[in-house]
Parts: C-alpha cells; structure tokens; sequence
C-alpha cells in the first residue's frame, strides 16, 4: 500500500524481475501490435479484393479504415517489407499477366480491367515490373 501512495513504483515480481508498471508497458505493446496488425490483414484483403478500383490510393484506403495515411503507409513497410504502392501495382500487374496469357482481351481492356486510366501509366507499370511491355509479355508467353 505504502508503494501506491507514495508514488513509487509498483514492486518487481519476484520471478519475471518486472515490476507491474512494465507488466502493464509490455502488455499495451502487444495490444497495439496485433491492433496494428489487424489493420493491415483488413487492409490487404480490401485490396486485394478492390485493386482494379481507379480510385484505390493510400489516402482512400486510410479514409475507409479511418486511419492517417502515413501510418498506414508505415505500418504497410513494417509488415510486409514493401510500400502500399508497389503491393498495389503488383496486384495489377499480376493479374493483367493473367489476362494477358489467358485471354485475347485487347491492352486497353486489360489495362480498364485491372484499374488503369491511361494506357501508358500501364504500360509504365508494367515495364517497371517485367522489363518488358505488355504485348511483348503476351508474344512471349504464347510461343
């Protein structure tokens, strides 16, 4: 009793060498890691699921989940050692691979489809991804 009201700090616990205070300290890191945590689980299935969406950003993301954009875009790198916007790029240049090896779809309908407005912002994409360009990607998956 005397430790609480003198504002002294709560005893060690005789076997861990941790006093209650950082008991306390270690257990509120561990919340807010599985917090974080679960937010950026939420946060790749939501892309996963809506990345051919055009307006999809870091910002719309944080909006959604209402969280700042900047912490997300550090707790995004913490957890799966790449930024927001190389996983969403990577997602869409997935799955216009996919397209692009599974059907005759024209590159402007694979570049609509997996959520790009401008044909050379794709094609960009692509070859940042591939070293190479979406028709030569489709020319050499089909020989």
């Amino acid at each position: 009793f005397e430790a609480l009201t003198n504002n002294n700090p709560m005893p060690k616990n005789e076997q861990s060498g941790l006093n209650v205070d950082d008991l306390i300290k270690k257990i509120d890191d561990c919340e807010e890691k599985d917090s974080e945590e679960n937010i950026i689980a939420d946060i790749l299935d939501y892309v996963s699921s809506n990345y051919s969406d055009y307006s999809l950003t870091l910002e719309s993301v944080a909006k959604k989940f209402n969280v700042d954009a900047k912490s997300i875009s550090k707790q995004f790198k913490r957890y799966n050692n790449i930024t927001f916007h190389k996983y969403l790029t990577d997602l869409k240049i997935e799955e216009a691979k996919r397209l692009l090896i599974t059907t005759d779809m024209s590159i402007e309908q694979i570049y609509t489809k997996v959520g790009y407005v401008s044909r050379t912002t794709f094609i960009r994409a692509f070859d940042s991804v591939e070293k190479t360009t979406p028709s030569e990607y489709r020319k050499k998956a089909k020989k």
